[in-house]
C-alpha cells in the first residue's frame, strides 16, 4: 500500500500522524530480537510505513533509527516523510534532567527531530536506576516522588528548542489528563493506551476527542504473544465473532480488529517481526465493517487488559499491577479517599480487576446482621466507594444484596458494570448434573446479570438438597462423595456461557489446589481463606502467589461476634501490639489488621453492618506500616483457625487434615 494512501490525524508542528504504524515494544516477548526487529522496520518502511513507535524502555530505539537513516540514504523515504515516536521513561522523570535523558533517545534514534515525545506513565521509579524496573532486596519497586506537572513543564521546553514537534502522554487516566490541561502551556496532542476488543475504553477516548486529543492504542490485537500470557486465557483470535466477520470479508482476524479501532478514529500500532503479517497489518483501508458488524465487535469488551503479569509494582509497600494504576493511581502515591478509583484491583482475567478492599456479607451465624442490616449495609458500603460485595448462597442473603446493588444502580451511584459481586457454590450443592441449576438459585437472587467470579466454598460436599446443613440421627452431617474435579468442569461451562465472568476456590489446601491446576482447562482466578495475624497462611499464600492465583482473606479482623466463640479464645482486639501500632498510627485496630493484609497483596472484605465501621475500614489507603510494625504483627501468629467447619471432619476431601 502507498504511504500517501493512509490517513492522517492533525498534529500541530508536523505533518499529522499516520494512522497506521508499527508498533516495536520488544521488552517482554517471546519472538522480537534485536535483528529481528531491523528487518520488521525495513519491511515495514518498504511496505509503506511512515510511523513508527518506540520507546526507550522497549530498547530499540538504535535499532529504529538505524535503519530510518538507512532507507533515508537509499532515497526510499527522507526524515520529513517519516513520524517517529518515542517516550520518557518512569527512571527519568526527574525535572532536571528530563532534557539529559530525552538527548539519550535522541542520539539513540540519531534523528534530528522526534515527532512525538510522550511521558510513558505518570509515575516515576528511582531516578536514573540502570534498571528498567529498580526493586529492592524485598521484590519492592524504587519509586521517585516528581510530579508529573514537573515532568510536561520540561517537555515544554524541549518543543521551544525545536528538539520535539510535538507532545503526549501515555498511560494517563481521565483525572490526570485533566490535571494536565488545567496546567499547561503547550496541551497534549495524543495519548497512546491499550485498546482492543476486549478493552474498549470508550470513556477515555470519548473525553480525549471531546478536547481534541488523539488516541493510539497499543497491543490493538491484544498481543497474543506476551511471554506472561496464562495458557487458559481466551485470545481475541479464537472469538468466533471476529472469525465471522473476517471469513466474510475475506481478511485476516487481526485486520478486522484493526479496521474496528480505525473506525473509531484511533491509531494503531501493531507490532510484528513476520513479514507477512506486518504488510497485512497495513491493508486494512479496502472494506469497511458494517453497524451491525461495528456492534458485535464491541460486545466483546471485557474491560480486560494484557499489561498484566511482568510488572506488578508496590505504592507505599502495596502491590499494585502497572496496568491498574491507569485507574487507581492520582497525583502521587495512592492517597486516603472515599472514592472507589483509589482501591487498588487485582487483575482477574475476564473481568475489570478485583477490587482489594470489599465488603463481606457473612452474617448467618453472627449476633448482628439481619437481612435488613445487611441490605443497608451494602447500601452504605456502595455509598462509601466499596465495588466488590461478597455474599454466598449459604449466608442466606443474596437476595438482600442484590436488592441493595439494584437500588443503588437504579438512583445511579453506580452501574452494574462498576461492581464485582462474588458469591460461592454450597457444599449441598456439588452433584455435577444440578450445578448450573444451582448457580441459577444464586444469580436469580443477586438478579446482577452475570457473575465477576463464582467459587466453589468448600472442596467436600454435604447431602444433596436445599438444607445447608444436613445432619442424621447421629449428630453427624450427611456427605455426598461428588469429586470436586467435576465440580470444576461444570464451573468452567459457566465461563463458557458468559454467566461468569472468572471462577475460584476456597477453603482448599495446597494439594487440592494443585489437584485441580493438573487437570482444570481455566485456571482458578481467586482463593478465599481464613487470615488474619492469629493465621497468617503464609505458605499457602506463597504457594497461590507462584500459580498467578490472588487470595482473599476472609474473616481478616478474627470475626470476634461469632456466636461459636470460645471464652477462652484470643482476641485480636486485646493485643497490645495492636493497640501500640494503632495508637502511633493514629487509625484503629480493625484498619491496622487490614492494612497489614494489604501490604501482603491480600485482598480483604471485612464484614460489618455498623456504617462507622464500614466507613472504617475502607480507610486504609493513607499510611502504611513499617517492616518492624509488619514483623510484629507476624509474630502473633498461632495458626489459629476459627472457621473449621468441624462438621467436614471425616469427609475424604476435608482441606484441614493437612497442615496448608
Amino acid at each position: 500500500m502507498a504511504a500517501e494512501k493512509i490517513p492522517v490525524v492533525p498534529i500541530p508542528g508536523t505533518r499529522g500522524i499516520p494512522m497506521i504504524g508499527l508498533g516495536t515494544f520488544n521488552d517482554f516477548q517471546r519472538r522480537g530480537s534485536n535483528d529481528d526487529v531491523k528487518e520488521a522496520v525495513k519491511i515495514a518502511i518498504d511496505c509503506g510505513y511512515r510511523s513508527f513507535d518506540t520507546a526507550y524502555a522497549y530498547q530499540t530505539e538504535l535499532i529504529v533509527g538505524e535503519v530510518i537513516n538507512e532507507k533515508i540514504k537509499e532515497g526510499v523515504v527522507k526524515r520529513e516523510d517519516v513520524f517517529i515516536t518515542t517516550k520518557l521513561w518512569n527512571t527519568h522523570h526527574n525535572p532536571v534532567h528530563v532534557r539529559a535523558n530525552f538527548l539519550k533517545s535522541h542520539q539513540n534514534l540519531n534523528c534530528e527531530y522526534v515527532d512525538l515525545y510522550l511521558i510513558h506513565w505518570p509515575f516515576g521509579f528511582e531516578d536514573d536506576a540502570t534498571e528498567t524496573f529498580p526493586m529492592d532486596d524485598k521484590g519492592y519497586a524504587r519509586f521517585s516522588d516528581h510530579d508529573y506537572m514537573d515532568v510536561w513543564t520540561e517537555m515544554e521546553k524541549l518543543v521551544d528548542e525545536g528538539l520535539v514537534k510535538a507532545i503526549g502522554l501515555s498511560n494517563f487516566n481521565k483525572s490526570q489528563i485533566e490535571r494536565v490541561l488545567q496546567n499547561c502551556r503547550i496541551k497534549p496532542c495524543n495519548l497512546q493506551i491499550e485498546v482492543h476488543p476486549y478493552l474498549s475504553n470508550k470513556k477515555l477516548i470519548d473525553f480525549c476527542f471531546s478536547k481534541d486529543i488523539s488516541v493510539t492504542a497499543y497491543a490493538p490485537l491484544g498481543n497474543p504473544n506476551r511471554s506472561w500470557a496464562k495458557g487458559n486465557e481466551h485470545t481475541i483470535f479464537e472469538e468466533p465473532i471476529l472469525k465471522d466477520i473476517a471469513k466474510k470479508k475475506n481478511k485476516s482476524i487481526a485486520q478486522v480488529c484493526l479496521r474496528f479501532l480505525h473506525q473509531r478514529n484511533i491509531i494503531v500500532i501493531p507490532k510484528s517481526v513476520t513479514p507477512h503479517r506486518i504488510k497485512e497489518n497495513i491493508d486494512i483501508l479496502d472494506f469497511d465493517l458494517s453497524d451491525d458488524e461495528m456492534k458485535a465487535i464491541w460486545s466483546l469488551d471485557k474491560g480486560a487488559r494484557v499489561l498484566e503479569e511482568p510488572t506488578v509494582i508496590t505504592i507505599n509497600k502495596l502491590n499494585v499491577n502497572v496496568s491498574d494504576l491507569i485507574e487507581c493511581y492520582s497525583e502521587g502515591p495512592v492517597s486516603c479517599s472515599m472514592a472507589a478509583e483509589k482501591v487498588p484491583v487485582v487483575p482477574i482475567t475476564g473481568t475489570r480487576g478485583y477490587p482489594m478492599i470489599g465488603l463481606g456479607t457473612f452474617t448467618i451465624f453472627e449476633k448482628r446482621g439481619s437481612n435488613d442490616e445487611v441490605y443497608e449495609a451494602v447500601k452504605c458500603a456502595i455509598d462509601c466507594g466499596y465495588r466488590s460485595i461478597d455474599c454466598a448462597y449459604v449466608y442466606q442473603n443474596e437476595e438482600s444484596v442484590g436488592q441493595a446493588i439494584n437500588d443503588k444502580i437504579k438512583e445511579g451511584v453506580v452501574k452494574r458494570e462498576d461492581l464485582f459481586i462474588t458469591t460461592k457454590l454450597w457444599d449441598t450443592h456439588h452433584n455435577p448434573a444440578h450445578i448450573r441449576e444451582n448457580f441459577f438459585k444464586s444469580l436469580n437472587k443477586l438478579n446482577c446479570g452475570y457473575l465477576d467470579l463464582y467459587l466453589v466454598h468448600w472442596p467436600f460436599g454435604f447431602e444433596d438438597g436445599d438444607v445447608c446443613f444436613p445432619m442424621g440421627d447421629d449428630g453427624k452431617a450427611r456427605f455426598s462423595d461428588h469429586d470436586y474435579l467435576d465440580v470444576w468442569k461444570e464451573m468452567e461451562k459457566l465461563v463458557d456461557e458468559g454467566l461468569v465472568k472468572a471462577i475460584g476456590l476456597s477453603n482448599f489446601n495446597i494439594s487440592q489446589i494443585e489437584r485441580v491446576l493438573q487437570n482444570c482447562r481455566i485456571k482458578p482466578a481467586n482463593l478465599q481463606i481464613e487470615v488474619h495475624p492469629y493465621l497468617s497462611n503464609k505458605k499457602l499464600i506463597d504457594f497461590c502467589s507462584s500459580k498467578g492465583i490472588s487470595v482473599t482473606a476472609y474473616a481478616p479482623l478474627g470475626n470476634p461476634n461469632r456466636t461459636w466463640a470460645d471464652s477462652k479464645d484470643p482476641i485480636i482486639f486485646d493485643e497490645p501490639v495492636l493497640k501500640e501500632i494503632a495508637q502511633r498510627k493514629k487509625k484503629t485496630i480493625a484498619q491496622v489488621c487490614l492494612r497489614f493484609l494489604l501490604q501482603r497483596n491480600i485482598i480483604v472484605i471485612p464484614k460489618s453492618v455498623t456504617p462507622q465501621r464500614i466507613k472504617e475500614n475502607f480507610d486504609i489507603l493513607d499510611f502504611e506500616l513499617t517492616d518492624d510494625e509488619m514483623k510484629a504483627i507476624f509474630a502473633l501468629d498461632r495458626g489459629k483457625r476459627f472457621y473449621a467447619l468441624g462438621i467436614g471432619i471425616g469427609h475424604k476431601y476435608y482441606p484441614f487434615n493437612d497442615e496448608y
